[in-house]
């Protein structure tokens, strides 16, 4: 995981390359997911910036408040993605999370 912010930066020579903050992890990915989701180690890591806060109704039905912050550029082999990130508190693991976008729709 990479902070898109400081690529775009070093692109324009705003700062180094050694500057970038780059994140390598194993993550668990869900075929069928959205958005990824990130804990709040690797954010402090990547000091990605705020977007705003998204409702989200977990497995059992409960409704939480989670931050979501990005842009962050994924790479993973041969390919990459550029995307935003569900904050999960603590030391959760970090993994692709779906939802459905009706459930924002307000």
């Amino acid at each position: 995981m990479i902070n898109t912010v400081d690529l775009e930066n070093a692109r324009r020579k705003i700062i180094g390359d050694d500057e970038i903050r780059v994140v390598r992890l194993n993550m668990l990915v869900d075929s069928g997911a959205y958005m990824t989701a990130i804990n709040e180690t690797i954010q402090s890591q990547l000091e990605l910036p705020f977007i705003e806060k998204r409702k989200v109704q977990l497995a059992d039905r409960r409704v939480v408040e989670y931050d979501v912050v990005g842009p962050v550029t994924i790479k993973f082999a041969n390919r990459k993605t550029v995307c935003s990130a569900f904050v999960l508190p603590g030391e959760a693991y970090h993994c692709w999370v779906q939802y459905q976008w009706k459930k924002w729709m307000c």
